[in-house]
């Protein structure tokens, strides 16, 4: 997964890639993790973005496509309705000193 997420790879992708129906991966997934292939990835690749957001000064633009997003615009929807501000609030936000002690979306926080 580390390594196929920023291609923009889907569900049927990973099954096929590691030799399963997608059926057999989310019925794994919802057992094991209790959320679904789909979501698992979305968040991945948001926490991702927001790691690249705070420790990189790549643009937006750059960030999606860094983790799968072919559409910048598509990619900050999905950011701002996990993390509840856009991509560049978000990185204005954790620029603030008090606030670098806690962004939201944190990989440590879910």
């Amino acid at each position: 997964m580390n390594e196929m997420y920023m291609q923009g790879i889907g569900v049927s992708d990973i099954a096929e890639h590691i030799g399963i129906t997608r059926s057999h991966l989310n019925h794994a997934f919802q057992k094991e993790l209790n959320l679904s292939v789909q979501k698992f990835l979305i968040d991945f690749r948001m926490h991702k973005a927001a790691n690249l957001l705070v420790s990189t000064a790549m643009s937006v633009k750059e960030v999606s496509n860094e983790v799968g997003y072919h559409d910048h615009l598509v990619f900050s929807k999905a950011f701002k309705k996990k993390f509840g501000m856009s991509p560049k609030n978000y990185r204005a936000y954790a620029d603030e000193p008090e606030m670098r002690k806690k962004r939201p979306g944190d990989l440590n926080e879910t």
